[in-house]
């Protein structure tokens, strides 16, 4: 069932297996409808569930704006922040008697519209709801319909929410009436030229910004001669509200008419869309209750000859007539902005009992020099401290220069060699683990508590006090050159340096090798400048909640450290899009032909769909394995994940390694590489298609939901965990947020999500034999033609 403001209805799908299901399900329908026994132990049964609903809804404050936008269009008197489901107070007061008297109000036959699709024979199915449908509930003498009162002059609500971490906004207009499907269709010609692609009026200039915009329509009151709503609805980091509004309101008052061969392309995708959907028995359904409220037994026939008969003028007029920036309603929810020392201790609404991170036992610090800080409670007596600078653009260096600082920052410090070093972490068992990226540099310690003060103290030597002598240069060199003369060749590196050509974050070994002699101590002392300088610092450590003191000297020692730059979470836009399918090949000696397919998609940075990509890859992982291992034999080792690759590129890859060489048998089996490629092909389709079991999803759910659970089963686990979060633009709590995510994501979102990603074409990493690549020389060729 589903509720909006003018409309419910119920929607019940079965398989027909035996000639009396059609009558049963027609009337389980029937008795919902018509027979309604409503016992008052199930008025106390639903109040919990409803209320519950009624709360999860006004978490959500893209809900509230929506609601507050339509009220205020149309000058409703209610005090509820969301105008469909209603407000909690009423709801606890609502009798047995407020139900029934609603129920005999509202559903009586000639309210009523009854829909059915399937493979059933129509006088049947006639006979049959004529049959079941028997209510003996009478129209009401009169119903009460609230009457809409359009504004005349412009309104505009902004509020604050903590519930948000981006601005989510409405501009609503009274639209076309009820019963007027010419204007109703001009709209859908209005939101394609508005919104329907990068090019269109409005997305033209939101191109490679993290914003959000959409056009709808909204059936508001039964009337016939009522309005219905016409919004828009826009997402985005706040900052940039002014400039959506500015540029909506410039286009709206300075709109086109458009010419036919843009009408006559909308006209074909509004066309092609209406017969994709009448192919789908639900959306079939939804589509005949829906036109028969608004325009009764024809509406839907007639609909496609309205669709064909919308010209440019029809759209002009329209624009001009209903977005009517004089009459607009704008409701607009912003997110909490808290000043770095008023934040004390992070919460988060609506999440389950079982946390990963408990938020009772996390504290968050922040200081004058910009380190966010969280500790988390233990009982251990063994503590961790974890400091990470990040740059949030890649710095340019040249090629290596990454891997020999690296190298250097773990040999010694100025006043302290690398002998003598190791010699006090052996003696006091302290681990200090350094590391060098192109854009940051992180220093994990742990040590017991009570050496813990001497291990913190070292790891801010190796951090601000580097070995940056000749020597050392000339020594992270040679090691560096013996490792990458020495390194395997791999699927991944051959798709990372076509992808990735000129970033620092995926340099290739040949580019190293070459340029190796070339890097300076200056190089090396710039890059590393760079990332202290400005980059910003998140520090995680785990303490105890009775040892004040060991706490403070941590702060203190966070306190003493160079100041560093404030986060801004700036997502660096790297995103280009590939063209067409490469196969990218490399020879080597192994009886494992090693292929990594590598599918690159943009992102925003939005955690829900960073989980939803993520559960796709697993799902594919398990299909894959199930199937090009467990059945069909093929694949050694096969999985898929998916990898922030650099700013707003990602990339999900599926890996097999297959044999088609056997040396000690001298079996052949080159066609083993083009089975698995194909079959992985296979699984992708299905996955875009749908081909998977909700017993599957959930499973992978589940499977993910505890690895989040196992991963902060130690506190070295715990730490990484909180380091991650702190860097992350939904706070030091997003692992909590993942994890209640995670049971939500649903079964249409994957969908989407496959398409969305395996939309691109793909780049084929592949090392293999000599004998390998030539007998499948003539199928790579093929892939890249697809």
């Amino acid at each position: 069932a589903s509720t909006n403001f003018a409309l419910t209805d119920y929607y019940i799908q079965a398989p027909i297996f035996y000639d009396s299901d059609l009558e049963e399900i027609i009337s389980i329908q029937g008795a919902m409808m018509n027979n309604l026994a409503l016992p008052e132990n199930m008025i106390e049964k639903e109040r919990g569930p409803v209320i519950s609903e009624i709360n999860m809804y006004t978490d959500y404050p893209d809900s509230t704006a929506y609601s507050m936008a339509i009220k205020n269009l149309y000058n409703l008197n209610t005090t509820s922040d969301d105008y469909v489901a209603g407000r909690v107070e009423n709801i606890k007061k609502l009798t047995r008697d407020d139900v029934l008297n609603y129920y005999r109000n509202n559903y009586y036959p000639a309210n009523m519209y009854t829909t059915l699709a399937g493979d059933v024979n129509p006088d049947e199915a006639i006979k049959l709801i004529a049959k079941h449908f028997h209510t003996q509930i009478q129209s009401p003498v009169q119903r009460r319909v609230d009457k809409l009162t359009p504004i005349n002059k412009p309104v505009r609500r902004d509020f604050i929410s903590p519930k948000t971490k981006e601005m989510t906004g409405y501009i609503a207009f009274n639209g076309p009436e009820n019963n007027n499907m010419k204007d109703m269709a001009a709209i859908q010609f209005i939101a394609g030229l508005l919104t329907a692609n990068s090019n269109s009026t409005l997305k033209k200039h939101f191109i490679n910004q993290n914003i959000s915009i959409n056009i709808g329509l909204e059936k508001v009151s039964t009337r016939s001669d009522d309005g219905q709503a016409v919004f828009l609805e826009f997402t985005a980091p706040d900052e940039k509200t002014d400039f959506i509004l500015n540029t909506i309101y410039d286009e709206l008052a300075n709109f086109k008419k458009p010419s036919e061969k843009e009408v006559a392309i909308i006209k074909k995708g509004l066309l092609t869309g209406l017969d994709k959907m009448l192919q789908v028995p639900g959306e079939t359904l939804s589509l005949l209750g829906n036109f028969y409220f608004k325009f009764g037994d024809n509406g839907l026939a007639n609909y496609e000859n309205t669709i064909k008969s919308i010209t440019a003028e029809d759209i002009e007029k329209c624009v001009h007539k209903y977005f009517d920036l004089n009459k607009a309603s704008i409701a607009i929810a912003h997110p909490e902005i808290k000043q770095a020392n008023e934040i004390t201790s992070p919460a988060f609404t609506g999440l389950k009992e079982k946390k990963v991170i408990k938020p009772e036992n996390l504290n968050i610090y922040n200081f004058s020099n910009n380190y966010e800080a969280a500790s988390y409670d233990t009982h251990s007596d063994y503590r961790y401290f974890k400091i990470k600078i990040n740059k949030e653009t890649c710095p340019d260096s040249p090629p290596g220069a990454s891997l020999i600082l690296d190298l250097m920052l773990n040999n010694g410090t100025e006043n302290i060699n690398d002998k003598l070093l190791t010699a006090i972490f052996y003696s006091k068992l302290i681990t200090n683990t350094i590391s060098a990226d192109a854009d940051s540099i992180t220093i994990k310690t742990h040590a017991d508590k009570n050496d813990m003060k001497l291990a913190i103290e070292l790891a801010k030597n190796q951090l601000l006090h580097p070995n940056m002598s000749e020597d050392n240069l000339k020594n992270a060199k040679k090691l560096l050159r013996e490792y990458l003369l020495t390194e395997e060749t791999s699927a991944g590196k051959l798709i990372y340096n076509h992808e990735f050509p000129d970033s620092p974050l995926y340099q290739s070994t040949e580019k190293i090798l070459d340029n190796i002699d070339k890097i300076t101590l200056n190089d090396i002392k710039k890059l590393y400048n760079d990332i202290l300088k400005n980059g910003t610092g998140t520090i995680a450590f785990t303490t105890a909640k009775d040892e004040p003191e060991y706490t403070k000297q941590v702060l203190s020692a966070i306190s003493s450290l160079p100041e560093v730059k404030t986060k801004t979470h700036k997502l660096e836009k790297t995103f280009t899009p590939d063209t067409k399918p490469v196969v990218l090949t490399q020879q080597t000696n192994n009886s494992q032909a090693e292929i990594k397919i590598g599918f690159k998609y943009k992102t925003n940075d939005n955690l829900r769909d960073e989980i939803i990509f993520r559960i796709l890859s697993s799902l594919l992982s398990k299909n894959a394995f199930n199937d090009l291992r467990e059945k069909q034999q093929l694949a050694y080792h096969v999985n898929s994940y998916t990898k922030n690759c650099a700013g707003n590129t990602n990339m999900l890859f599926c890996n097999i390694l297959t044999t088609t060489e056997d040396n000690e048998t001298g079996e052949q089996m080159y066609d083993n590489l083009q089975k698995s490629i194909n079959g992985y092909k296979k699984l992708i389709e299905d996955l875009k298609n749908g081909n998977f079991t909700d017993e599957e999803l959930n499973a992978i759910k589940l499977e993910h939901k505890g690895n989040l659970l196992a991963a902060t089963e130690s506190d070295n686990g715990k730490t990484s965990i909180i380091s991650s979060d702190l860097s992350s633009v939904y706070g030091p709590l997003s692992t909590n947020l993942k994890y209640s995510i995670i049971d939500t994501i649903t079964k249409e979102e994957i969908i989407k999500a496959a398409n969305y990603i395996f939309r691109q074409p793909p780049i084929y990493g592949i090392t293999a034999t000599k004998n390998t690549l030539s007998a499948n020389a003539k199928y790579f060729k093929e892939l890249e033609e697809c």
